[in-house]
């Protein structure tokens, strides 16, 4: 049975759909929709700036979209997803305007169809901000090549054939970079990976005296080698993380010839690849943006700033320097205010660059009574650094903000209050047409989303994020925990080596490096999942942290772990975060008593840093992989949990649906759809599933009416529901009951008191037949389009099966321990779970029917067993209609609650 969604959300649904559809440019050489089949729906307009949503729509046969802005192709859909979970394909993914040259542009899609190729087109303009003093964005187009699509050797040896200016590439596609290559083209999205190599060239005046030439990459995943005119100028490992190349003496004024040779290959990458193998796609390529820069001999080339609540700033500036001895550098400093204000400045700072050029000396400053950051109020404030003088070096600008953050006994402090109880998400950023590529609008738009609706602390996850998702963190107030990546699911006797321990100190050292300025970003973590009963996880957890707090004594540490109360390395910690699938992996009877253990043997804050359950978006019924089954776990969740002393937050895994394996199945989902992880709460292309709608309902249905009626004769039924307040502050909304086949209802408003709760009456018309007997009905309390209890569900079941009294099926004194019998009261069934009891379904007059537990069917009570306590409401299922009388033949229908 197919949930289906209350008319006032499917309209508000619609509109927003229309809302985000955009209306179609004629395309170019007259051919419209109606002669093609495929047509623009985004952009709207010819003028495209910042983040761009390109969507198509196409045929309904259509396996494949391919984009492309002149000839640079953007990213290849295919209807993988729609297959796998049978739904509708969305042609639908992003770009970013400022990745190309301002001007005029063709903008095309082809569509792949049975009957051959489709193509779209339209003339868009695109503006991208200027580059500043001694910058030059290389985003846009790239040659791109794998391997297997070049002669032999051609990418081999310590200078490969294929970097060198005078290989022939004519032949090679051209790509826009940033990208993951596997969402450019299909045929390269190979999860044991490929090895590639990029191209362009870039023109280049002759350079001043004295004049340095740089080359910066934002993410290069996993192992790439640099070339500029054939000259190896240098290499780096890991990815998601800055590369900053000195080019000096491989450059030459007019034509220069870039070239990165990739390798993504689980083979290359070793015990490395076992997070890219089980738990995230092997997304490769050059996957944040690409600059080059030029410099004097001596100067400043970024800063980094971080404010404590004293007032304390303190700026660690990294410069460049092509002496053989250290060289000061004197700059102009101003702090400006969240409100613009100037604060502090201009004044004269100065800090020392080493000989050959890295992080200079520290500044120290005093920021008067600054405004502090937190989650309500997320001050910033901007620090520039000027050149003085005939200095050629460009202004730097960097954010901040003031705060600090400790843990103290079983709480963690931000700015000296307790923080606790936050709701949460993990979050991967896979995108389609993007794989692992972000840009900064996405991101930006994504985490507004997510604080809009009332998240306040997430995790990366499992690699370091960029810098813009970074940004918006701090804009609109949550805190962020980043992680070490390739550091997951671990055997101790691999991070137990030496150069596994320098890894993750190296990659901690980048982190620090690149995002210390951040306020929102309160923790690192060095690992997840990994073997942390064992020795050798434990001396790696300790020496990691160890090194992290000697280069960032500001923030706390931990690593999450799912080896629960086993855990030995949490000694070393500030907070223990625990991955925990109650009701999932676990019983979600286990989940307070977990905790409760983990705060006894740890002594520390404890974070629920990961649950939830996998969810097939528009799935049938109310089992396991369905929504409605993430719905209830995410409801009992917060039931259980909120409120709950010392526990910082509960963190959802994950916000979205991401590409995993090719053969995901270990999710338990009974019928998983790999290569897809289906825990999110939106799906892959963001429509929200049920489980969003109810995480943070104000309100929840406590009680709805037992109903029955004659078979094959037309019918008044009364739905009386209770609803009740969930968070204390009341609500209003709408009941909307989706009834049966063969009844009706309408709407009918509903408004909670703050702490207290109201009934509502809901009258169903219709007639019962056979066919139907056990269709199953929902009742929903709905706040708004985009927030709802979770849903009650019912059967109406036929009174005329009722042919004897109701009586106790057995004597109650022969009960085992943990049973209990629980009798309706007039109204019907109270859904409050009940630990230790077990659910029976009678009317007035009726039989005795017991409701079904998870995933099986319980009416048979003449076979006692015990149960420690009664599973989540929505795994409940309609039983076969046999009696619960001993003996009886007789039938009964069950009300499932």
């Amino acid at each position: 049975m197919r949930i289906r969604l209350p008319g006032p959300i499917t309209a508000c649904l619609s509109a927003l759909a229309v809302a985000l559809a955009m209306v179609l440019v004629a395309p170019a050489h007259g051919a419209g929709a109606a002669e093609t089949g495929i047509r623009f729906t985004s952009p709207s307009g010819s003028l495209l700036g910042g983040t761009v949503d390109l969507e198509v729509d196409a045929p309904p046969d259509t396996t494949a979209v391919r984009f492309y802005l002149d000839d640079v192709q953007l990213s290849e859909l295919t209807d993988v997803y729609a297959r796998q979970t049978r739904t509708t394909p969305v042609w639908a993914t992003a770009t970013d305007a400022a990745w190309f040259p301002t001007g005029s542009h063709t903008l095309k899609a082809e569509a792949d169809t049975p009957s051959g190729t489709l193509t779209a087109t339209r003339r868009v303009v695109t503006e991208a901000p200027p580059a500043g003093p001694g910058v030059q964005h290389l985003d846009g187009g790239w040659q791109f090549a794998t391997a297997a699509e070049l002669p032999e050797g051609a990418l081999a040896g310590t200078v490969p054939p294929a970097v060198r200016p005078e290989y022939d590439t004519g032949a090679w596609p051209t790509i826009v970079v940033p990208d993951s290559f596997g969402a450019v083209r299909a045929k390269w999205n190979d999860d044991n990976g490929v090895v590639g190599v990029y191209r362009r060239t870039v023109d280049l005046d002759a350079p001043d005296p004295g004049e340095r030439t740089a080359l910066a990459f934002e993410s290069c995943f996993w192992t790439c080698r640099y070339f500029v005119n054939g000259v190896d100028v240098g290499s780096s490992t890991g990815g998601y993380l800055p590369t900053r190349l000195d080019l000096t003496g491989a450059v030459r004024p007019g034509t220069n010839t870039i070239a990165v040779v990739i390798d993504n290959r689980v083979s290359t990458m070793g015990e490395y690849a076992r997070p890219v193998q089980g738990l995230y796609w092997n997304w490769g390529g050059l996957l944040q943006q690409v600059r080059l820069e030029r410099t004097p001999a001596v100067a400043l080339t970024e800063t980094r700033a971080e404010g404590t609540a004293d007032g304390q700033l303190t700026l660690r500036p990294t410069g460049v320097n092509a002496t053989t001895s250290p060289r000061q550098v004197t700059a102009l400093l101003t702090v400006e205010g969240p409100d613009g204000s100037r604060v502090l400045g201009p004044q004269q700072v100065h800090t020392t660059v080493p000989a050959g050029g890295g992080a200079a000396t520290p500044i120290e400053l005093d920021v008067p009574r600054p405004a502090l950051w937190d989650l309500d109020h997320p001050n910033l404030y901007k620090v520039r650094l000027r050149p003085l003088g005939d200095a050629a070096w460009q202004e730097l600008v960097e954010q901040t903000g003031f705060r600090t953050v400790a843990v103290h006994g079983l709480d963690l402090l931000l700015n000296g209050k307790p923080i606790q109880d936050l709701p949460g998400f993990n979050r991967h950023a896979d995108y389609p047409g993007l794989g692992r590529t972000q840009p900064d609008g996405l991101a930006d738009r994504e985490i507004k989303t997510l604080h809009d609706k009332g998240f306040r602390i997430f995790r990366p996850a499992h690699y370091p994020t960029t810098p813009a998702e970074l940004h918006a963190a701090d804009k609109y107030g949550l805190l962020v925990i980043e992680e070490i990546n390739n550091i997951s699911s671990q055997p101790g006797t691999f991070l137990g080596r030496s150069e596994v321990q320098e890894f993750g100190k190296r990659t901690l050292a980048r982190m620090v490096a690149r995002d210390r300025s951040h306020p929102s970003l309160f923790a690192w973590s060095v690992g997840n999942e990994n073997a942390t009963e064992t020795d050798g996880a434990v001396d790696y957890v300790r020496d990691v942290i160890g090194y992290g707090r000697s280069i960032d004594p500001t923030r706390l540490y931990t690593q999450v772990s799912h080896r629960h109360t086993r855990d030995r390395a949490y000694p070393y910690q500030d907070f223990f975060a625990t991955n925990y699938y109650a009701g999932w992996y676990s019983t979600l009877e286990s989940l307070t008593s977990h905790l409760d253990a983990l705060q006894k043997m740890t002594g520390q804050p404890i974070l629920l840093s990961e649950y939830g359950a996998e969810a097939v978006h528009q799935r049938d019924g109310v089992g396991r992989g369905t929504e409605f089954y993430q719905a209830s776990l995410i409801d009992e969740h917060n039931r259980l949990l909120n409120n709950r002393p010392h526990l910082i937050g509960k963190m959802y895994w994950t916000s979205t649906e991401f590409w995993c394996t090719p053969t995901w199945g270990s999710g338990q989902n009974p019928e998983p759809v790999p290569p897809f992880h289906t825990k999110g709460l939106d799906t892959y292309h963001r429509s929200h599933k049920l489980g969003w709608r109810v995480m943070f309902s104000p309100v929840r249905i406590a009680r709805a009416s037992v109903l029955a009626a004659p078979l094959d004769q037309p019918g008044t039924l009364h739905q009386r529901v209770t609803i009740v307040d969930a968070l204390g502050h009341g609500g209003h909304g709408t009941v909307v009951v989706e009834p049966p086949p063969g009844f009706a209802a309408q709407p009918v408003p509903f408004t909670v008191p703050a702490g207290g709760e109201t009934t509502v009456d809901v009258t169903l018309t219709g007639t019962l037949t056979a066919d139907h007997l056990s269709s199953v009905g929902f009742v929903r309390a709905v706040v708004d389009a985009d927030t709802e209890a979770l849903p009650a569900p019912f059967t109406v079941r036929s009174s005329d099966t009722v042919t004897s009294p109701a009586g106790d099926d057995f004597d109650s004194g022969t009960l085992d321990s943990g049973w209990q019998i629980i009798r309706p009261d007039g109204s019907g069934w109270s859904l409050q779970d009940r630990p230790g009891s077990l659910r029976l379904s009678t009317l007035a007059g009726g039989e005795t029917v017991p409701a079904a537990t998870a995933g099986t069917c319980s009416c048979a009570p003449t076979r006692r067993r015990p149960i420690s306590a009664p599973p989540p409401r929505s795994t409940r299922r309609n039983c076969p209609r046999t009696s619960s009388r001993s003996g009886s033949t007789r039938t009964s229908t069950t009300t499932t609650m």
